[in-house]
């Protein structure tokens, strides 16, 4: 029921991707994997995305509101039961029986089920957009994830390196050929380095856990592995909109609630008139019983069903000035992710093909100057402390690459 249930939204976010679409699943304890997708492997950001469909408890608690709209779908196709009265022959009074049947619920009844088929639908459009702000939270933590553990390579690597410049500072000063307030500077740096990166660890299992909640991995001794996903250059955004448009589950929702809405004022406008025929029965003295046709209507003179009427148009009004304004909203989400992935891509190319090689290149004279003598070992780490800056500042550019994504996925409604 369940794979019944997440395979619309799995199509909606990856396509013909058979690894998420397949309903083959490897059940553990409770915890339902996707076929081909395995926990002793890194996750790429769409296995993720994946496993948290089968798992994430939160989508679980939603996705029983569809049950709730089918019940009311049914419900609406119900017809009320006929009303039978009956008088007892007491004394000087005789029998009488009257059966009752409303019928204007023929003529109200269409209204009612397209209405509730319609709210099915538009349940089903919030549940997808549901699955669009899931996907979207598992790959920000996921990237979140692996910006933690570039962090914390690339710290590490830093305290290492600017522990070896305090190291080399105390020397210098012992041999007379630096200043003290040289090596306090650099043992601070040292410090300062060293508890950058124990708290660039540390972030590591916060990000894990973020991540691991949003799978619903509940076994907290089941580690967790990650491969990051490549940053990749946006696509062309003159499109994007449009396709937003075409594709986002809340405007189609809103669109079926305005259809509801339309049903519904049909609907309330059917109420004036209330009819029930029927059958009454009845003992005639010495005539014996007696039967003939009956009819029971309310008379529309004091109340028309106004107020229920107007109401129902005024929630129509309300709901289609909604859209236009979800619209509008969608397009200028659209556009500001799609100008930070744009940023963020440019941010990463600079750095990667003009500044990085520039201070590689650097790196490697230096360290050929300090071959050849020229100068000493300090000038050589200083030249690869820049170099780790760069670095994370690529791993940060990276990280920004794969958010903006993420959420340029979101605004648009589809896997790009």
């Amino acid at each position: 029921m369940r794979a019944l249930l997440v395979l619309p939204a799995l199509q909606l976010l990856f396509g013909d991707d058979r690894t998420s679409l397949s309903k083959s699943l490897e059940s553990a304890g409770g915890f339902q994997l996707p076929q081909n997708v395995s926990l002793d492997q890194p996750l790429t950001q769409s296995q993720a995305v994946a496993v948290a469909f089968w798992n994430n408890t939160a989508l679980e608690a939603e996705l029983r509101v569809l049950e709730i709209a089918r019940a009311d779908l049914v419900e609406a196709g119900q017809l009320r039961n006929p009303l039978i009265q009956i008088l007892f022959p007491v004394g000087p009074k005789p029998f009488e029986l009257l059966l009752t049947a409303p019928i204007e619920l023929l003529w109200q009844r269409p209204s009612r089920v397209r209405m509730a088929r319609v709210n099915l639908q538009k349940v089903g459009q919030t549940l997808a957009q549901k699955g669009l702000d899931l996907a979207r939270d598992v790959k920000l933590a996921h990237a979140e994830l692996a910006w933690a553990q570039d962090q914390s390579r690339i710290g590490a690597a830093a305290a290492a390196l600017h522990q070896r410049i305090a190291e080399l500072s105390k020397r210098r000063v012992a041999v007379g050929d630096a200043a003290r307030a040289e090596i306090q500077q650099a043992l601070l740096d040292a410090e300062r380095w060293s508890h950058q990166s124990i708290e660039w660890r540390d972030r590591i299992r916060v990000s894990t856990e973020r991540l691991r909640l949003l799978l619903g991995l509940k076994n907290a001794a089941r580690q967790i592995a990650i491969a990051a996903d490549p940053a990749a250059p946006p696509p062309i955004a003159a499109l994007l909109s449009e396709i937003a448009l075409s594709f986002r589950p809340d405007l189609k929702a809103m669109e079926l609630e305005i259809e509801s809405l339309r049903h519904r004022a049909g609907w309330e406008r059917s109420k004036v008139w209330t009819i029930a025929p029927g059958l009454s029965t009845k003992g005639v003295g010495t005539s014996g019983i007696r039967t003939g046709p009956a009819v029971a209507a309310d008379i529309p003179v004091l109340n028309r069903n106004k107020g229920a009427i107007a109401r129902a148009e005024a929630e129509l009004r309300q709901v289609a000035a909604a859209w236009q304004a979800a619209k509008d909203a969608v397009d200028s989400e659209v556009r500001l992710a799609s100008l930070q992935w744009s940023e963020s891509w440019e941010s990463l190319r600079r750095i990667q093909q003009q500044i990085l090689p520039s201070a590689r290149e650097t790196v490697q004279q230096v360290e050929s100057r300090f071959t050849a003598g020229d100068i000493s070992r300090l000038e050589v780490l200083d030249a690869q402390r820049s170099l780790i800056d760069l670095q994370i500042r690529e791993a940060e550019a990276s990280a920004n690459c794969r958010r903006a994504k993420a959420a340029l996925e979101r605004a648009v409604g589809k896997q790009l």
